[in-house]
Order: structure tokens, then sequence, then C-alpha cells
């Protein structure tokens, strides 16, 4: 069978580590452009903005809106049958970058533009996640 841990290869990229030493620490580490402060995910070696190859990591807000979702019913594998059926949302944040993560709870009604804030799980043990609850089911 099949773990989640399996699933999630990116934890042990040292590229990627300051971004999931924040998931554990309950925060959203992204990388910023050390010259004109674009805040970028994925990480990248230069800024898609002006292209400076100078970065640093910075916090950033742990809210945004609902871009879209898609209702999973069925496994994709063995290590999501039991939370079928289960959503996985796009989100903008507040400070630009999109992410992935689980709509908590799941809501097959929720609208694109509702107002989410990240909540933080632990998976497996060691395998931290960043999944997004609605704020009150409320739109921007």
């Amino acid at each position: 069978m099949t773990s989640l841990a399996e699933s999630f290869p990116e934890i042990a990229d040292p590229a990627l580590a300051p971004f999931w030493d924040g998931v554990r620490a309950e925060k959203i580490i992204l990388q910023s452009c050390g010259k004109c402060g674009y805040m970028r995910w994925p990480p990248a070696p230069r800024c898609p903005e002006c292209l400076s190859a100078t970065a640093q990591w910075k916090e950033a807000a742990p809210t945004g809106i609902l871009i879209s979702h898609a209702t999973y019913h069925r496994a994709l594998g063995a290590g999501t049958a039991a939370a079928v059926p289960y959503s996985v949302a796009l989100v903008r944040l507040d400070d630009g970058p999109q992410l992935y993560g689980r709509l908590e709870p799941h809501d097959a009604d929720a609208k694109a533009g509702a107002a989410v804030r990240a909540c933080f799980q632990e998976i497996e043990p060691g395998i931290p996640f960043i999944a997004w609850r609605l704020e009150g089911g409320s739109q921007r």
C-alpha cells in the first residue's frame, strides 16, 4: 500500500526546505525577490518580474480567496481512500501566489471568490500539510 508520505517527495528537497519548515511551524513561507519584493511560488532561481537572482524567504499571510476547487468522489490512490469525498482547492493568497490544498471540511458548494484561511495539519507523522477553511462562507 502506498502511503501519503510517498506522494510528497518534495518534502525532502533542500530547495523547498524553508517552505516545509514553515508549514511545520504553521506558517506559509515563500520565496521573495530581494530586489523588487515579488513573492513567488514555486521557488525559482530568478524573479519572473525583474529577473533578479537575489531572493529571500518571507512569511506570507495565511489568507486568500478561493479560485476554484474540484471534488474527488473516488480515491486516486490507497493513501486517499479514507478521505473520499474530498475537495482540492486552488487559492490565491492575499500576498499574490497561488497554492493548492484540501478544502476542509469538504464543501462541494463552495464558491469561487470565497475568503479562505490556511489551517495546518499533519497528514501522517512528520508530513505537514496546508488545508483551507472558508471564513464564515463569505465572499470577497
